[in-house]
């Protein structure tokens, strides 16, 4: 959304979001990674207006997601299941010899959604 956040308060960056979301199409869906604070999901919701939301978070405690939101808890993969699921999205020449990729796969914490 290229939002600058840098030295503004919390007020005025969610304002800025809640106009950008507003301007965007109703089949737009916005991807959320990683969100660390599950209380915060109720105020995204409303502020998304017609925009979907994928939301992932590393946290499992689904009591904290309201009950109008579909949950769904995703095992994480092993490392090599992950490494194939990054060759498969790549598109070098030879990714399979990629040395960055297994650092990839442990950064992203092995998620299928943020591996692939």
């Amino acid at each position: 959304m290229n939002i600058d956040v840098e030295g503004r308060s919390d007020d005025d960056i969610s304002v800025e979001v809640e106009a950008a979301l507003r301007s965007l199409p109703d089949q737009t869906m916005w991807v959320i990674d990683d969100l660390g604070d599950l209380n915060m999901v109720n105020s995204l919701i409303n502020r998304a207006g017609a925009v979907r939301l994928l939301i992932i978070t590393r946290h499992s405690n689904a009591g904290l997601i309201p009950n109008t939101v579909a949950f769904l808890p995703l095992d994480v993969l092993e490392e090599d299941d992950a490494i194939r699921l990054l060759i498969s999205r790549t598109r070098r020449d030879d990714p399979v010899t990629d040395p960055a990729l297994p650092e990839i796969a442990r950064n992203v914490g092995y998620l299928p959604p943020t591996v692939s």
